[in-house]
């Protein structure tokens, strides 16, 4: 069926960059390669099904999918867009989550949201949104851009991963990562439980 056109114009509102586009499983290459990809797919693409539109278009397209696409399924592989959560930013201490509950999309709090407050999204996994805070860079970097809320600034302290202090002199205290790590060595680089 074809889109209509205040899809495509919203299609076209959507993030998306003139270069590489995310591809985490991309297997070698440099990033000219993959826009090179992007640009003979998408030639092919029109000259296949005769599209009525030119080459650069469908480019276009092909990286807005990329940057904003969600996974709905695995088997078979499926992805969509949604047009809302597309705008969402991300962060590391997200106050939002988005998931499925059968074939319905949900987006639901994690935390109170303040009167004002951005609504934020992660757009890690959850076992990605547990890694120190070099790693999480690293897997962000397909989507072009350094994640920069409290739990990625430098030599803050991430509280989002707390253990129990192993040191003799702190019983019951809590220690908390620094931003990127830096080791314990004395009881005053931690905060017990009840301070915080």
């Amino acid at each position: 069926p074809k889109v209509d056109a205040e899809v495509q114009r919203k299609l076209l509102l959507l993030h998306h960059e003139a270069g590489e586009p995310p591809s985490g499983k991309h297997q070698g290459g440099t990033s000219d390669d993959r826009m090179e990809d992007a640009s003979i797919v998408a030639k092919l693409l029109v000259r296949h099904f005769k599209l009525s539109t030119d080459a650069s278009r469908v480019e276009r397209l092909i990286h807005i999918w990329a940057f904003n696409s969600w996974e709905f399924s695995q088997e078979p592989r499926g992805q969509c867009i949604y047009f809302f959560s597309s705008f969402m930013s991300h962060s590391c201490r997200p106050n939002a989550i988005c998931y499925y509950a059968g074939t319905e999309y949900v987006l639901r709090c994690r935390r109170e949201i303040k009167a004002g407050e951005e609504v934020c999204i992660s757009y890690l996994s959850e076992d990605e949104l547990l890694q120190p805070a070099p790693k999480r860079q690293h897997f962000l970097s397909k989507y072009h851009f350094a994640c920069c809320c409290d739990r990625c600034k430098r030599g803050q302290i991430d509280r989002s991963r707390g253990l129990w202090c192993p040191l003799e002199k702190c019983p019951g205290g809590v220690v908390f990562a620094y931003t990127p790590s830096k080791p314990v060595e004395k009881a005053s680089d931690c905060w017990r439980a009840d301070e915080w």
